[in-house]
C-alpha cells in the first residue's frame, strides 16, 4: 500500500527531475529538491501546495514536463536521496528556496521581488548557470 508520504516523496523527486535534469548528474535536482523542502519547512504550505506552486515562484514562466525513465542512473540516485532531503538531514541549498536558470529568467516578478533584493534574497550558491536564492 502507497503510503502519503511515499506519494509525497515521489512528487518531490519528478519535480527536483524536471526542474535540474538539465545540469547533469543528480546535485541539480537535489538542490532544487532541496529549494522546495525549504518552503515546506519555512511554512509556505503543504507539500502539495507547494508543489502546485511552483510556477507561481519560478524564474522561468516556460515550465518543464516529462517524466524520466524509471532505470535512468540520475533518477535513481534521487529516488536515494529524497528521504534525508525530506525529513531536513541533508540540505543542498543551504536553506535556499528560489532557484533560476541565470540563461533563461523570463519571469518580471522573479527578476522585481527577488534578484532585484539582494538584502532580502541573497544568491547563496550556484552549479554552473543554476543560481540558488534565500
Amino acid at each position: 500500500m502507497l503510503r502519503p508520504d511515499d506519494f509525497l516523496k515521489g512528487q518531490l523527486v519528478l519535480q527536483g527531475w524536471r526542474y535540474g535534469q538539465e545540469y547533469g548528474g543528480h546535485l541539480g535536482p537535489c538542490l532544487i529538491m532541496s529549494c522546495l523542502a525549504n518552503r515546506q519547512r519555512l511554512g509556505w504550505g503543504s507539500w502539495l501546495d507547494i508543489i502546485d506552486n511552483i510556477p507561481k515562484y519560478s524564474a522561468e514562466l516556460i515550465q518543464p514536463i516529462g517524466t524520466p525513465s524509471v532505470w535512468e542512473p540520475n533518477f535513481t540516485r534521487l529516488l536515494q536521496e529524497v528521504d534525508a532531503i525530506y525529513d531536513g538531514t541533508k540540505d543542498y541549498a543551504k536553506g535556499g528556496v528560489y532557484w533560476a536558470d541565470s540563461r533563461r529568467i523570463t519571469n518580471h516578478w522573479f527578476v522585481d521581488k527577488i534578484i532585484g533584493n539582494p538584502d532580502q534574497h541573497p544568491r547563496i550558491g550556484d552549479m554552473n548557470t543554476l543560481f540558488i536564492y534565500k
